[in-house]
């Protein structure tokens, strides 16, 4: 279980490791974005995440980890598949905000889930664990990015589209392998 959880993480934050160095591109290049409003749609994600952890994460204590966990990874799923739905910039900002959203039901619900998982004296390990699968996204999210730019073509819109639509693609993979593989402990 504690595998199904990190690989959660590594997968939201692959996600996002793979869009960072292309989505600044994609606004100016696809969506005609100015720059003030590039740094507004970048700042979505970490909005979102802000705002919604400690909500999320007391909804994990009162309804499981597990629902809120599932939900977080599809909804990333859901916004990343949303950026292939228009070139208006301005949806953007909301759809980084529900990245932001999905990621904030994944970290907190997934920290308590190990928490609830994990004996004290390894829980430390346990973290180590999930902490280095988030890095280890952002590590290999850039890297994925540029095999999946090339295989969109190498550029114009697809070549962008081609890294959300894998990342969609992994989420939903991901949620259904949680919704298989992970249990509430007693």
């Amino acid at each position: 279980q504690l595998a199904a959880i990190c690989c959660a993480s590594f997968v939201v934050w692959s996600g996002f490791g793979a869009i960072l160095p292309y989505l600044p591109v994609f606004l100016r290049e696809q969506a005609h974005a100015s720059l003030p409003l590039i740094g507004v749609i970048a700042a979505g994600f970490s909005v979102g995440t802000f705002a919604f952890s400690a909500p999320l994460g007391r909804l994990s204590d009162t309804v499981g980890r597990k629902p809120v966990i599932v939900t977080g990874v599809w909804l990333y799923a859901v916004a990343s598949l949303l950026f292939v739905a228009t070139r208006n910039p301005y949806w953007f900002i909301l759809f980084r905000l529900l990245e932001g959203l999905g990621s904030a039901a994944v970290g907190p619900a997934g920290q308590a889930f190990i928490a609830d998982i994990t004996p004290e004296h390894r829980r430390s390990q346990a973290y180590g664990w999930l902490t280095s699968a988030q890095y280890g996204g952002l590590v290999i999210g850039p890297a994925l990015a540029v095999p999946l730019y090339s295989l969109g073509g190498g550029k114009g819109v697809w070549a962008f589209y081609t890294i959300f639509i894998f990342g969609g693609a992994l989420s939903v993979l991901t949620g259904l392998a949680l919704m298989l593989t992970i249990r509430e402990p007693a």
